[in-house]
């Protein structure tokens, strides 16, 4: 249980050190779902609602609520970034309603807005 509050601990400190709030990018959404996992199986339900929302936020503010069709790419490396983004989006769905629905909680995202 130690050695996963100190890797909690010391991926929060590299999120600080990345300036996620102003420079958000996969990597970092991904490393806060993994986080928010971490917070809820620690029956921190607070925190863990609290930092999903912070993690759609910024999903939402790199346009991963709206990615464009992959088969539109020609770039391979673009098209391997735009499926990524889409299963991160996904799962931030699949954490929001899971979370929504165990703790009666409003959810962040309206999937009947969805535009993907």
């Amino acid at each position: 249980m130690l050695k996963a509050r100190v890797f909690a601990c010391c991926a929060f400190q590299c999120l600080r050190f990345s300036n996620f709030l102003s420079f958000p990018n996969a990597e970092t959404i991904q490393t806060l779902i993994l986080l928010l996992n971490f917070l809820r199986n620690q029956a921190d339900a607070g925190a863990s609602w609290s930092l999903l929302g912070l993690a759609i936020r910024l999903a939402q503010a790199i346009g991963m609520h709206c990615p464009p069709d992959p088969e539109s790419i020609s770039d391979p490396t673009e098209k391997d970034e735009a499926i990524i983004h889409h299963h991160i989006w996904r799962s931030l769905i699949w954490q929001d309603t899971l979370i929504s629905l165990c703790y009666a909680r409003p959810l962040g995202i309206n999937v009947l807005e969805e535009h993907s």
